[in-house]
């Protein structure tokens, strides 16, 4: 019983520490995305990858889900339109690499990163037409977006693989 308990401690503290810095990496990003939201390269991401790799499905969604409440709250944009969109980007790509690493465990780390990526910059984008109705061509946004989800889903993957060797 002792030993559950200690075990339960151990994991929320990851969680908890996960969503610390997670949040710190996105607030590091935030002057990009606000001049350029498709341009940022998605740091916090890195550690949503790793808790779908070491943790489980639904805490790595937690930590995404948490990290932008928590970078939110320190940025003074909670419920406002930046946070939505964070929200969105930061979930969608939690589920989707969640998703692919039960669905297709063989599937590369860098396969699941740039979907997760792609996915984030979607629900992004899906949520400003729908919080603003906007009346933009999404398909060129999206091509942009996709443009640069490649080569962040890379180098996230790649800082992921050198943080789960280093964890052991």
């Amino acid at each position: 019983m002792e030993n559950a308990r200690y075990e339960t401690l151990i994991k929320t503290a990851k969680i908890a520490v996960l969503i610390a810095a997670a949040s710190a990496l996105q607030c590091l990003e935030a002057p990009i995305a606000a001049a350029f939201p498709w341009v940022k390269v998605g740091l916090a991401n890195i550690l949503t990858l790793y808790a779908v790799i070491r943790l489980s499905a639904s805490e790595a969604i937690l930590i995404a889900a948490g990290r932008t409440f928590l970078s939110a709250l320190i940025l003074g944009s909670l419920f406002t339109p930046f946070h939505f969109m964070s929200f969105s980007g930061a979930v969608s790509s939690a589920v989707l690499m969640a998703f692919l690493h039960k669905a297709a465990p063989k599937i590369s780390l860098s396969l699941k990163s740039i979907f997760g990526a792609v996915a984030s910059n979607s629900a992004q984008l899906l949520a400003i037409s729908f919080l603003f109705k906007a009346k933009i061509n999404l398909y060129w946004y999206f091509g942009a977006a996709i443009l640069f989800s490649v080569p962040a889903g890379l180098l996230n993957a790649k800082i992921t693989e050198k943080l789960l060797q280093a964890d052991g």
